[in-house]
């Protein structure tokens, strides 16, 4: 079952997905880029119907659309009786091809890192960007992102793996 769009937004916040980054959609053009990375979404809602009883990935869980991606990608929110988790779909795949568990802020943070990646923007510009995303670590991300690209630690994709699986969890629950 996929979650009506009517529905999407009260779905997602129960979640844990902020406000501000659902809202964003309305107003891309107040997010340097970020148009080009991540769209409404759409197209999510236009496909997942026609396959999603034909992925055996997808079976059992309602989906609800968070966005899509430039290319033909989809964040979603599958959640069931039993669990719940925030994932990426590609539309040519029956798999998950990235689970981010079942905090929101892991997603928001790969996605900032991808929009770190693709612009050219200061750590103050995209730290301002990430809180309005709601991310109140950006800060914390972008500097350490920063960081690792200066020291080369996340040249290869095994090394940012292995950045983002050593990093994240101490970025997106700081010790007091």
């Amino acid at each position: 079952m996929i979650t009506s769009n009517e529905h999407r937004m009260s779905k997602l916040l129960a979640a844990g997905v902020p406000l501000e980054f659902l809202s964003a959609f309305n107003n891309l053009e107040n997010f340097v880029g970020l148009g080009d990375i991540l769209q409404p979404p759409d197209a999510a809602y236009h496909y997942l119907p026609q396959i999603f009883d034909k992925y055996q990935c997808l079976a059992g869980w309602e989906i609800t659309p968070i966005c899509d991606s430039h290319t033909n990608l989809f964040y979603v929110y599958l959640s069931n009786s039993l669990e719940a988790k925030f994932v990426y779909l590609a539309l040519e795949q029956d798999q998950i091809l990235k689970d981010f568990g079942s905090q929101f802020a892991y997603l928001l943070s790969h996605l900032l890192i991808e929009y770190y990646e693709s612009l050219e923007l200061s750590i103050t510009e995209l730290s301002d960007i990430g809180k309005r995303l709601g991310f109140p670590q950006a800060t914390i991300l972008f500097t350490a992102l920063e960081l690792a690209s200066q020291q080369k630690l996340r040249s290869t994709f095994e090394h940012d793996h292995a950045w983002r699986r050593d990093n994240l969890p101490r970025i997106i629950h700081p010790k007091p």
